[in-house]
């Protein structure tokens, strides 16, 4: 079954209802409540064999049915604006990028060019190669200080009998990336001459007028320290900030990424001599996404309409209405970008859909009006609240049309619809 209800599992958490599935107005309930009595007024007398498949089968469809149905009153709503929200682009990705940070979409900068003259770099020491069979430092215990901008570290580190420079070295790369103290440390093997050497890179970048980060030692059991011996505080590349100009004007900023107006989140790749535009247009993939997700609904039915109908030996009717319905709209689901397979399945081709968002057809098949939209509230508002009209069951009696039918509201509800407390 594809979801756990709670009548099922009671201990479980019950599922999240969507403000589409759930009757808030005394005019929606009132609109349920008619659908039910219409339907039940005419509604001949059933005899139904409830086995777990019907009962499955009847809670998957109505499920799906509800999530269809809300999946598409999101794409027609103009309040969640999926046919008019906005993309950053750059003319230049490999050069600079650019994203919106999320909520922050109405406060995005006007659009704005970029020429990257030089990236921000961190700072990077190389230190003295020693011989990796070599043991140039007594055992012991030594203490040597981390200087990161205004903090400072004093970190001890333990030389042991018999440790080789290659063993000492390879154990303390490993201590400074664990204390987590803003450096990387690696182990840097020299050609052919077996010898060794550690080198430090900041995770920082950008020049604050003095050095990222400095080590010194604090004390050693012998003449010299680690950071001595070791050559840890030979800088050999100073950190730089990154230096760009937007809209013409030079600027600088100590990282490659950095954020403007707290709603766009800059990213820069390399330097390039030529002008980068940052600009906006509309963001075809968010709605593309939500059309995928009512295709995928959409054929999770169709799919379970052709296995139940296998597996009971039965007509598929379910899998024929909605067969029926793309049919009917078959050219405005190709418009679309929208493409009716065998059995009735929809897939959609990601390059014509986004071709559609840009021309209209795509908003104009899930708007309001569209016939479309119509024909799949009205299936899905039939599917939820008689589902049972899908299972083969036997008919023990016709109504009697010459009279007013006694209505039976919640006959449906015997079934499956109080099943889903959260939606009725």
């Amino acid at each position: 079954m594809d979801a756990i209800y709670n009548y099922l599992l009671p201990t479980y958490t019950p599922n999240p209802s969507s403000r589409n599935n759930t009757v808030h107005k005394k005019s929606e309930l009132r609109e349920h409540y008619g659908n039910i009595v219409k339907m039940t007024k005419r509604s001949p007398l059933y005899f139904v064999r409830l086995s777990n498949e019907k009962q499955k089968f009847v809670l998957n469809v109505k499920e799906a049915a509800l999530n269809l149905k809300s999946l598409t009153d999101d794409l027609v709503e103009e309040e969640k604006g999926y046919f008019n929200k906005r993309a950053v682009y750059s003319e230049e990705e490999g050069v600079v990028s650019a994203k919106m940070i999320e909520g922050k979409e109405e406060e995005t900068p006007n659009p704005f060019t970029i020429k990257v003259k030089s990236l921000a770099r961190p700072q990077i020491n190389e230190g003295i190669a020693q011989f990796e069979s070599g043991a140039g430092l007594p055992e012991g215990k030594y203490v040597f200080q981390v200087k990161m901008e205004d903090n400072a570290y004093e970190l001890p580190f333990e030389v042991k009998e018999g440790d080789t420079n290659l063993d000492v070295a390879s154990k303390l790369v490993n201590y400074i990336n664990r204390t987590d103290v803003g450096l990387q440390a690696n182990l840097s093997y020299m050609d052919r001459s077996e010898m060794v050497r550690i080198e430090l890179q900041s995770f920082k970048t950008g020049d604050a007028e003095r050095l990222l980060f400095e080590l010194s030692d604090v004390s050693k059991p012998g003449d010299r320290g680690l950071v001595d011996y070791f050559g840890l505080n030979r800088f050999t590349q100073t950190p730089r900030s990154a230096v760009f100009d937007m809209n013409g004007v030079e600027t600088r900023a100590l990282s490659n990424r950095f954020i403007l107006n707290g709603s766009l989140e800059v990213q820069l790749h390399k330097a390039s001599e030529g002008v980068a535009q940052i600009g906006y247009k509309n963001d075809a993939k968010g709605a593309v996404d939500k059309v995928k997700e009512v295709v995928g609904v959409w054929n999770q039915l169709v799919d379970k309409a052709y296995d139940y109908a296998a597996k009971a030996k039965s007509y598929p009717k379910l899998a024929n209405e909605l067969k029926a319905i793309a049919r009917g709209s078959r050219s405005d689901l190709e418009s679309a970008g929208i493409v009716m397979e065998e059995g009735g399945r929809l897939s959609v081709d990601s390059a014509l859909a986004t071709q559609a968002f840009q021309e209209g057809d795509l908003k104009e098949l899930f708007s309001k009006d569209s016939p479309f939209v119509g024909k799949v509230k009205e299936e899905m508002g039939k599917i939820s609240t008689d589902p049972m009209e899908y299972v083969d069951k036997k008919m023990v009696s016709y109504p009697n049309i010459r009279k007013n039918g006694f209505s039976y509201t919640y006959m449906t509800s015997m079934y499956s619809g109080m099943l889903f407390n959260h939606y009725c």
